[in-house]
């Protein structure tokens, strides 16, 4: 592929690496469909303590030796070569509370740090390590040389954030699974912004990210690749295009990204919005729309910019409005002081 269409200069190995491990290999729920027994009768076998790491270790050295081959054979090409990462942004839930603030950070080192730290030092976080044990697989030195560095940028997806406080897990368990592993639980409230019709979203946690991955791997090269907000797939045309909230979602994330650029310095370069139009979504299939874009179902052919894509389109030439209705710079990190901002807005 990279002889076939050399023109292309910017690469993605891998999209997600966090999704097929998690979903497809500790919950069952996407392919391979593989999870323990008692996790979900469906799965057709699995071991949902361990196969999550196997499978997350052998993506690393995959997308290492697809970019070890770019960069060796390729080069000459003046092309960059990355993997996507999903994040989120994790709140305690109450940041009074050392136990809830060290929840929040242990729950960023399994979600994010389990690729990140390979991928800028050839080896899982100690966290990881301490409590995974044995279940971890372990790089060899040429392996761990092979995969630190390889990437160029790094692609993020971000749509929402989570509430993170303490939570006790035993293991081993006929129900336990990696994504347990942590021990943190993982909540969110109906509180606007948090909660918005069908989707949940929380606009300064893309500050937190972006600054997150600034401060802690080196201010890499970053690209969001996704970000988006979901409405029912049941709309009818008019419903659909009428989306204000997707536009509100869109301008205010965007506004927190200039905003993490000017103040943090982050390496942004480029932004994509989720989804141009409405699509089949894996895992949801046609019951959600992302689009900037009315499809209609049961004929294709049949499609209308909603306003959100009228009003990107806006942004794009220099021309939009601030959309945002509320004001989320007044958001704070816990669920206490959320509610006191909410309240003064």
């Amino acid at each position: 592929m990279f002889q076939r269409i050399w023109w292309v200069k910017h690469w993605i190995t891998i999209n997600q690496l966090y999704t097929v491990p998690t979903r497809g290999y500790a919950s069952g729920t996407d392919a391979p469909g593989r999870c323990s027994p008692k996790v979900d009768a469906r799965c057709y076998g699995g071991n949902s303590s361990t196969e999550p790491y196997i499978v997350a270790h052998h993506q690393l050295l995959a997308h290492a030796k697809v970019v070890d081959l770019y960069r060796t054979k390729y080069k000459f090409q003046k092309g960059k070569i990355g993997p996507v990462m999903i994040t989120r942004w994790f709140l305690p839930f109450d940041e009074t509370d050392p136990a809830t603030v060290e929840a929040a950070e242990r729950m960023n080192q399994f979600f994010h740090g389990w690729y990140m730290e390979p991928l800028t030092k050839g080896r899982y976080p100690d966290i990881m390590r301490q409590i995974v044990g044995s279940r971890l697989p372990k790089f060899t030195k040429d392996e761990a040389q092979l995969v630190a560095g390889s990437y160029d940028f790094l692609g993020l997806n971000y749509y929402s954030s989570q509430y993170a406080q303490p939570k006790h897990n035993t293991y081993p368990s006929e129900k336990h699974t990696a994504m347990m592993d942590a021990g943190v639980e993982l909540t969110c409230t109906t509180l606007f912004p948090f909660k918005n019709g069908n989707s949940y979203y929380y606009p300064k946690g893309i500050y937190y990210v972006m600054d997150y991955f600034k401060t802690k791997y080196g201010n890499p090269l970053i690209y969001v690749t996704e970000n988006g907000f979901s409405t029912p797939g049941t709309e009818t045309s008019e419903q659909a295009i009428d989306d204000d909230k997707r536009t509100d979602y869109l301008c205010s994330h965007l506004c927190f990204l200039r905003k993490v650029i000017k103040e943090k310095g982050v390496n942004l370069k480029g932004y994509f919005a989720w989804a141009l139009g409405d699509n089949y979504e894996f895992g949801k299939g046609f019951t959600v729309r992302y689009g900037l874009t009315y499809v209609n179902w049961d004929d294709l052919n049949d499609r209308m910019i909603k306003n959100s894509g009228k009003w990107y389109q806006r942004f794009i030439n220099g021309t939009a409005k601030n959309h945002v209705k509320q004001d989320f710079l007044r958001s704070s990190l816990s669920s206490q002081s959320q509610k006191k901002s909410l309240a003064d807005a």
